[in-house]
């Protein structure tokens, strides 16, 4: 590296390193608080959001602060996913490991298992197990009162976040 970009690294107060929050950090309390006071209203009045920016501009900083937020909770269970695995049995499987899931089932756990899910080019069908499965843990934690709160950082054209976002439809009308 030589001087010049040294001295650009070194006056950049943003941050390019992902998800560390930079020296100079622009809050965004006015945009966390309406996503906050969105989802935990009875009736929400959208049920995704969209963070987007430039580079080290802080999105990934304040989905961290909202996971944060959400974890800490009562009756919430924060969901972060990666684009680059099956997201239906990676939520599944966090979901199933939850905290309320294993208090609410008389055994100490959930007796299910997660199918690996493999996806190729014209195949974006889920298997109907994993599926199936999302509805059942989705449905148990609705009805003592808790909600999911799905996370996904730098968000993909790819078939596993086709799959999730179109079964997400279907989660939330459920």
């Amino acid at each position: 590296m030589d001087e010049n970009n040294a001295a650009v690294r070194e006056s950049n107060p943003y941050n390019d390193t992902f998800g560390r929050v930079p020296r100079q950090y622009i809050s965004r309390v006015e945009q966390s608080q309406e996503v906050i006071s969105t989802f935990e209203s009875q009736d929400p009045s959208t049920s995704i959001y969209m963070i987007a920016g430039v580079r080290g501009a802080g999105k990934t900083v304040m989905l961290s602060e909202l996971s944060h937020y959400f974890s800490g909770r009562k009756n919430w269970i924060v969901v972060n996913l990666s684009p680059d695995v099956d997201m239906m049995a990676d939520a599944a499987a966090i979901l199933k490991r939850s905290a309320p899931l294993r208090r609410l089932s008389p055994w100490g756990k959930v007796s299910m298992s997660v199918p690996p899910l493999s996806i190729s080019a014209g195949n974006t069908a889920p298997d109907p197990e994993v599926n199936a499965m999302m509805y059942e843990l989705l449905g148990r934690l609705q009805k003592k009162g808790y909600r999911v709160l799905f996370l996904l950082d730098e968000v993909v054209n790819n078939d596993y976040v086709k799959v999730f976002s179109g079964y997400f439809q279907d989660y939330k009308a459920g």
